[in-house]
């Protein structure tokens, strides 16, 4: 019994440490219901159809951003590279 009461006091520190580890766990694995499956709040109004559109469009618009975004970064990426190997293709080979 002594011996137990001992433990808990040495190893306190561990136990809060574990049970803060064990809520950050809890926390990650919580997910939140998609859009479609949230309840409206009572007070909240819903969009109208014009809203909604706009806000579809707005979303497409933004994917089509990021897509060209990425296409573009490739594209300098490949530039990029061709112009070193040009460089060294010069450089060793006297051209």
């Amino acid at each position: 019994m002594g011996d137990e009461r001992l433990r808990r006091r040495q190893h306190e520190e561990f136990d809060q440490e574990w049970d803060a580890a064990q809520g950050e766990q809890a926390e990650h694995f919580h997910r939140e219901n998609p859009e479609w499956a949230r309840q409206a709040d009572e007070d909240e109004p819903l969009p109208t159809r014009k809203e909604h559109r706009f806000a579809e469009q707005q979303a497409i618009n933004d994917e089509k951003t990021r897509r060209l975004g990425r296409k573009l970064n490739r594209v300098i990426l490949v530039l990029v590279i061709l112009i070193v190997l040009t460089y060294l293709f010069m450089r060793f080979v006297n051209f």
